[in-house]
């Protein structure tokens, strides 16, 4: 659901920054670098050592240590931890991982899956083998990931100039 971690995060952080202030504050790269922070963590994983593709990245126990570990080694960093923190917690909403895997390791151990190579996994994620809703979404979010990225930019806004006096 690559594009469609970057066309629901964007879309969510556009929609929201005029609303919420602090929502303003967050650098749409960081943010949308942390929306695939937990696939970034789980799928090297997964080719290098077995762990299915949703598995210690997905964990919102997991995240928080490492957010947390580095919010205390890092607080100059701080802006920049947020913006990934929160991009990471909105790739789990996204996905909407099953509770076992959400909550690893309080709910046991994850579910292993048959092994099958990199163009396999495409290729069953795409042919049915994934729930016609999330299957739906990832292949609507791709016009709009399109548009996002190809889009004109607007023009920077002009100081505002109003004679003196």
């Amino acid at each position: 659901m690559i594009a469609g971690h970057l066309t629901v995060t964007y879309a969510l952080h556009q929609g929201l920054k005029t609303r919420v202030p602090a929502v303003r504050t967050l650098d749409v790269r960081l943010l949308l670098a942390g929306a695939f922070l937990p696939d970034i963590l789980d799928k090297p994983l997964a080719l290098l050592a077995g762990i299915p593709g949703r598995g210690l990245g997905h964990s919102v126990f997991v995240l928080t240590l490492i957010f947390y570990v580095l919010f205390r080694t890092m607080p100059a960093a701080k802006s920049i931890l947020t913006a990934l923190c929160v991009g990471a917690v909105l790739h789990l909403i996204e996905d909407a991982p099953y509770l076992h895997i959400f909550l690893w390791p309080f709910l046991g151990g994850w579910i292993h899956y048959h092994d099958f190579s990199l163009w396999e996994g495409i290729q069953r994620y795409y042919t049915g083998k994934l729930a016609p809703a999330i299957l739906a979404a990832e292949l609507l979010s791709y016009p709009f990931f399109l548009y996002y990225l190809l889009r004109p930019k607007p023009a920077p806004a002009l100081a505002d100039e109003t004679p003196a006096g």
